[in-house]
């Protein structure tokens, strides 16, 4: 969630919190299909350096962050609640070879996506 927004009324959001939630939604639409961070500053109409300092302030990231992080937790929800293969989850998100999305997956969490999925399902036993 966005840092600092329960402290305003609903009509008072500062116009720069509004345009970190936009930003949210915008990435909530694409990130499947759109992992360039220059994509998410044309859309909101303002430099990729303004736009990191903006998300910084509020959700102590950049874009590019953001849209990494977004990935990697839709890529647990699939592993965990899907029988998707780790190419078909891949695909999904947009990554062009499930060996990198492998890779990737592997620097954030120390664990491959199959031994990811073999330990949460091994929690969900105990």
């Amino acid at each position: 969630m966005i840092k600092g927004i329960e402290h305003f009324s609903k009509n008072r959001i500062p116009s720069e919190m509004i345009l970190a939630l936009e930003f949210f939604d915008l990435l909530e639409k694409h990130f499947t299909e759109e992992h360039q961070s220059e994509f998410y500053a044309e859309r909101m109409n303002m430099s990729l350096k303004r736009l990191n300092i903006l998300l910084r302030t509020y959700y102590e990231k950049t874009v590019y962050e953001m849209i990494q992080a977004r990935i990697h937790q839709e890529a647990e929800k699939l592993l965990i609640y899907t029988n998707m293969t780790v190419q078909q989850i891949s695909c999904e998100l947009g990554i062009c070879t499930a060996s990198f999305f492998c890779k990737c997956f592997r620097e954030i969490t120390g664990l491959t996506p199959q031994d990811f999925r073999k330990a949460v399902k091994a929690k969900a036993l105990l």
